[in-house]
């Protein structure tokens, strides 16, 4: 089945029961393969979605029903991608238009709240309430290294985290991706090398051996051409680290060079 919504319903269904994916699953996939299913990575076959709801007793009925009724998903995805590239364009007017159109999304409001506040230059005054609530969602989600909309919202406030914060969420996401990184799909891999890449511009003249982690960790993405640029700031910040300048500055050229100017702006030059 082509539409990564029907991951959404099925771990409704499944928390609903208090059941582990295994137990949900009852052998029908791998728990590996099926994590990526809830975490609308990966499309189901339908043979296997009929025995699932089978095995688990649930009525079709009541499960297409709701499927059908809802209409959020999609717009919600397309918001996610939409406030990541007016973040990157640094469109403070859009983002705040943005805020209304999110209203009844907690996490994207607490993403566009925190992105205003850094196109503002008042990250600092980032009202503390906004920063305990975004820290809350994250506590209590034991799976948001899976969660597009946590992980965007993670990697869009690392600026209000301290580094040893930091280290403790990127430690999670080095547990759930270290050995299977280079088998993830590219949108994941997109994902998770982007929030590295965002730790690294905030924590790389750390001490602490994360860092180094995580650029080991970035080495083993695949060799996929798309995730070339991940790649290429990976080096950057090892040359940054080793305060070579002339390799950074053959990075920075190339990047320039492809039409990246605003975004090596944000790049750090020094230790």
């Amino acid at each position: 089945m082509s539409d990564y919504k029907i991951g959404r319903y099925l771990k409704i269904e499944r928390k609903n029961r208090n059941l582990t994916q295994k137990e949900f699953l009852q052998g029908v996939l791998s728990v590996s393969q099926y994590s990526r299913i809830e975490s609308e990575e990966q499309d189901i076959k339908v043979s296997d979605f009929i025995r699932i709801l089978l095995l688990n007793k649930i009525n079709f009925t009541q499960f297409f029903n709701r499927y059908l009724d809802d209409s959020d998903m999609l717009d919600s995805n397309k918001s996610l991608e939409k406030i990541a590239q007016l973040f990157y364009n640094g469109d403070l007017s859009q983002i705040n238009k943005m805020k209304s159109l999110v209203k009844d999304d907690k996490l994207l409001t607490l993403e566009t709240k925190v992105i205003v506040a850094i196109l503002e230059g008042n990250i600092k005054d980032l009202d503390e309430n906004v920063k305990e609530e975004i820290s809350n969602e994250l506590n209590k989600k034991d799976d948001w290294t899976r969660n597009k909309k946590f992980l965007q919202l993670f990697s869009s406030s690392m600026q209000i985290f301290s580094i040893e914060r930091l280290n403790i969420y990127m430690k999670k996401i080095l547990r759930e991706y270290k050995d299977t990184i280079s088998k993830e799909s590219y949108e994941v891999q997109r994902r998770i090398a982007s929030v590295c890449i965002n730790y690294l511009g905030r924590a790389y003249n750390s001490t602490d051996t994360v860092v180094d982690d995580i650029i080991i960790f970035l080495k083993n993405l695949s060799e996929n051409p798309d995730l070339l640029m991940y790649k290429m700031l990976r080096l950057y910040f090892v040359y940054l680290r080793q305060n070579n300048q002339e390799k950074m500055n053959d990075i920075l050229s190339l990047l320039r060079e492809v039409g990246y100017s605003q975004f090596i702006r944000n790049l750090p030059k020094k230790l």
